[in-house]
């Protein structure tokens, strides 16, 4: 009965161990790998194209529209989804 705790306490330390680990890689955005954009300029950007595929798409011009965006910031954004 012991070793039957002790097996299924662990077992259960795995999984919860696994399931915060998954969770947090689902929170985090592609976005967050461009340097100069964190988690505001993320919001600004989401609010302002709706999806990731938008701003992927989007011009450095338009990507300068944003509220609280500046020129530099945005041809980072283009140069990081455009690169070859």
């Amino acid at each position: 009965m012991l070793l039957r705790r002790v097996r299924d306490e662990a077992h259960r330390f795995a999984l919860s161990f696994h399931r915060n680990k998954r969770s947090k890689n689902m929170k985090r955005s592609q976005l967050t790998e461009i340097p100069g954009v964190g988690s505001t300029r993320i919001r600004d950007l989401l609010e302002h194209f709706k999806s990731i595929d938008a701003i992927r798409i989007a011009s450095v011009k338009e990507l300068s529209n944003v509220k609280g965006l500046g020129k530099n910031t945005a041809e980072e954004i283009f140069k990081y989804f455009h690169e070859i």
